[in-house]
């Protein structure tokens, strides 16, 4: 059994797919899996998801009927059996010590949530800037103690590791059908975590400006 495994929701993005996947194959940590899920895409997205599982066996392409970016991040867990658990948008890229520093921060501090800094990238002028997380990853923290977590930790689930359990344990799931999905989500996770850890330097690549993102108002960006 893998270590950490990765969900990758993905839905009709064939020109970013390679990027992110690539991104994963050279990873300086290798003990992990990648569950590609196909959410019913119309375009070349699963032929390339078939071409990466047949050249590296840690990515697996699990399909399914459409419906939305909640519901592919919510089957995907249901096939994750590591002690960790990681999700990317599969039009955003990682940096190549994404799983190690997350997960080695993870074992070191005995958390059940990590957060992580990450960089938003721009499509058109491929430049990067950094978005810092306002706590010290010397510390660990709960939201008994730091009520104030609620207020500045993002909701992404992107930018975050996590001991699976604290899913399946309280029995949380993305809420499908609705805008920034996230939002109903990371609030739960952070009340029920006992141990939450930073990283204050960026492992993730949150592409900013391309057609459909959800800031520019789609209501799914990934569906």
């Amino acid at each position: 059994m893998p270590k950490v495994s990765v969900v990758i929701a993905i839905y009709n993005i064939e020109g970013y797919l390679k990027k992110c996947l690539d991104s994963l194959r050279v990873q300086t940590f290798s003990d992990f899996e990648v569950l590609c899920v196909n959410d019913g895409s119309k375009d070349s997205s699963g032929d390339i998801i078939e071409e990466y599982a047949a050249l590296d066996l840690r990515f697996k392409h699990i399909r399914k009927e459409n419906g939305g970016l909640s519901d592919a991040r919510n089957y995907g867990m249901k096939f994750v059996e590591s002690e960790y658990l990681m999700f990317i948008d599969g039009d955003d890229f990682v940096e190549a010590d994404f799983i190690k520093d997350a997960y080695e921060k993870m074992v070191k501090d005995d958390l059940d949530l990590c957060v992580f800094d990450y960089n938003q990238y721009y499509l058109a002028s491929q430049k990067k800037e950094v978005i810092h997380v306002p706590f010290d990853e010397n510390k660990v923290y709960n939201l008994k103690e730091n009520k104030e977590l609620l207020c500045y930790v993002g909701n992404s689930a992107w930018n975050k590791i996590y001991k699976t359990n604290l899913f399946k344990d309280n029995q949380i799931e993305y809420p499908k059908g609705y805008v920034q999905e996230d939002l109903g989500t990371t609030p739960k996770l952070l009340y029920c975590a006992e141990r939450i850890g930073f990283i204050n330097h960026p492992l993730y690549n949150y592409l900013i400006d391309r057609p459909d993102n959800i800031t520019q108002g789609r209501k799914d960006r990934k569906s």
